[in-house]
């Protein structure tokens, strides 16, 4: 599933990882992700946190995320008026140099848009967001 999202002054239009690399994405989240999402379920309402910080802590393949997703996303923002492909390195320092968290939430959104429908709404993750929900940390 491709997303569209805005973070800041910049755009980014993110398209389908090819299949392999879909797989091997997953595969590194599923390291640390699928294990919190266990034990925020077995913790409970106000755990969730942590376990979810425990996945930050330990995901140390961020800049596999990052190469995986470049490749598949254009954006626009200051300088940039047409759609223009992020894949060059000079690129990806104009967006993202000195902007740590443009480039965490540009990395959790094509998670979102990649695998989100999988994991949210009809998969592993439904009852994990169904009880964020319940606790108002989610729309």
């Amino acid at each position: 599933m491709a997303s569209d999202f805005e973070i800041g002054e910049f755009k980014f239009q993110v398209g389908n990882l090819k299949v392999k690399t879909s797989l091997l994405v997953f595969k590194k989240l599923a390291r640390t992700l699928l294990p919190a999402i266990a034990e925020a379920r077995a913790a409970g309402p106000g755990k969730v946190g942590d376990a979810v910080q425990r996945v930050v802590d330990n995901l140390d393949s961020l800049d596999d995320l990052l190469d995986a997703f470049l490749p598949v996303t254009k954006y626009t923002g200051p300088g940039r008026d047409a759609p223009t492909s992020l894949s060059a390195s000079a690129l990806v320092e104009h967006v993202f140099g000195g902007r740590p968290e443009i480039m965490l939430e540009f990395i959790v959104r094509c998670v979102q848009g990649e695998y989100g429908r999988f994991l949210a709404e009809n998969g592993l993750l439904a009852p994990l967001a169904e009880k964020m929900k319940a606790m108002g940390l989610t729309d």
